[in-house]
């Protein structure tokens, strides 16, 4: 009786910095082609899905779930290409103290080897590279649209909206912040007294819900209106 070959197991890694629903799917079928043309079992899947190659991957993201599972769930870890799965060459060396086999679908690099590991820690050095560099250029644009006086990302502070790159106030929000830092500065009322008239006369937040102390306070601390921001609302006094 034959006992045959010990099937290998994979795991997938799948990561886009944007979501389109074709990029996670096409690079599941990549991967995926890759292990059974391989003969290998694929026994987890792993999606970091809108997790930009310059943003921080924290304890509840799918690359520290894949870690934990490394040499207990599998040995094989599969991507289209590295870029895809290390940002630096302190990921590259989590991989291999872990002693991952790692295998892209853009050329095998086998970590086992020193070879393989040198040029694995080269495409990683180039792949930080490319990341910092890309970052250091949104900074300048968005410092670039703060110096000509427009809004350079994210949503604007309560109070202001958006029209055509740059803030405008939007009255009733600004009302409510002079009627809150009237009352807690001047009259000396307590937080809670001023959300709790807001919403017993049904007034909401920008989402619609509820006011709570922590609300009011972001608002009322926020860097734009307090003058820190290079983007602050023109015309407003720090409170």
């Amino acid at each position: 009786m034959s006992t045959g070959a010990t099937v290998r197991r994979a795991a997938l890694y799948l990561r886009q910095s944007l979501d389109r629903p074709d990029g996670i799917e096409l690079q599941r079928k990549r991967c995926k082609s890759l292990a059974d043309a391989r003969g290998w079992q694929v026994v987890a899947t792993f999606e970091d899905n809108e997790v930009r190659a310059s943003a921080p991957r924290g304890e509840d993201s799918a690359w520290h779930a894949m870690l934990r599972r490394i040499g207990h769930d599998f040995e094989i870890v599969i991507a289209v290409d590295l870029d895809r799965l290390v940002r630096s060459t302190k990921d590259l060396n989590t991989l291999i103290d872990l002693g991952a086999k790692l295998v892209t679908v853009d050329g095998e690099i086998d970590l086992s080897t020193a070879d393989g590991e040198f040029r694995a820690t080269m495409v990683a050095g180039i792949a930080r590279f490319e990341s910092r560099r890309a970052s250091e250029r949104q900074k300048r644009f968005k410092a670039a649209k703060a110096l000509r006086g427009e809004w350079h990302g994210g949503n604007p502070p309560y109070g202001y909206r958006i029209e055509q790159d740059r803030l405008v106030p939007e009255p009733q929000e600004l009302d409510r912040i002079q009627e809150a830092t009237q009352r807690l500065l001047t009259l000396r009322e307590p937080m809670h007294a001023v959300i709790t008239d807001w919403n017993s006369s049904a007034i909401t937040t920008r989402a619609g819900k509820n006011w709570h102390q922590t609300t009011l306070r972001s608002i009322l601390l926020n860097r734009s209106l307090l003058g820190i921001s290079s983007a602050s609302a023109p015309g407003w006094e720090p409170i």
